[in-house]
């Protein structure tokens, strides 16, 4: 999302696109019939969106039109950044993917023992990757040389938030934060048993829960206020 343009990828190839600050939500044919997952853009005008099946299309008409781009794998893709320099990184059940000319080609790779990574996050320096049994990896050049960051504890990361260089919190499936300042961990309850989206905000994070709770967290190490229930389903992203 931006001032003029915002998207939205879902069930079965669906992809629906918001121009202007009041439009209507227009669908778009994508030629897909497999769920979408993530979308991102390098704020020039090129968009990514990733998916189950290997899925990844491109745009860079601005969202007007989008291509296929052949990923030769079918594994699920969960995550998808691309900056403005046009590297960009993918990431899904035991499966790395990255592209230095955004997203045309892609160079792929595996993850040790099939590691499921459904997190992905940049810091403004580091680009984090995080998934199940505590694996969290991060990369100062997106993702030509990564190394291995060591946890407390193996939890299983359901989200990254980064909020400044070398500042990142993760949010695990055992209902804890793991929060990372100065190349030191500090592990609190979360405010939620499962805590589905997290963004960095100005003054700290915001988060979503199952059974639609609303919560910030400020300070450092977060400390956590709800503000309001949304819904009394699941909120998973914001």
């Amino acid at each position: 999302a931006d001032r003029s343009l915002r998207i939205a990828v879902g069930r079965a190839g669906t992809l629906l696109v918001q121009r202007g600050e009041s439009g209507p939500w227009t669908p778009q044919r994508t030629g897909v019939e497999y769920d979408l997952r993530a979308v991102t853009s390098d704020g020039r005008g090129t968009f990514l969106i990733v998916g189950d099946h290997g899925t990844v299309l491109r745009s860079t008409d601005g969202a007007r039109t989008f291509a296929p781009v052949d990923l030769g794998r079918t594994e699920a893709l969960y995550q998808v950044l691309l900056d403005a320099r046009g590297r960009a990184v993918a990431v899904g059940p035991g499966l790395c993917a990255r592209s230095s000319d955004g997203g045309q080609r892609w160079v792929r790779s595996a993850l040790p023992q099939r590691r499921s990574v459904g997190a992905l996050a940049f810091d403004g320096e580091w680009l984090w990757m995080a998934g199940d049994r505590g694996f969290v990896r991060r990369t100062r050049d997106f993702g030509l040389f990564w190394e291995d960051v060591t946890l407390p504890r193996p939890v299983a990361v359901q989200r990254i938030v980064a909020r400044g260089r070398g500042r990142v919190a993760l949010f695990s499936k055992q209902a804890v934060v793991l929060e990372r300042e100065a190349e030191r961990w500090v592990e609190r309850p979360a405010p939620a048993e499962v805590i589905f989206a997290a963004r960095a905000t100005g003054a700290g994070v915001l988060a979503t829960s199952f059974g639609g709770g609303v919560y910030v967290g400020t300070g450092s190490p977060l400390r956590w206020r709800p503000v309001r229930r949304l819904t009394r389903g699941s909120v998973f992203d914001i």
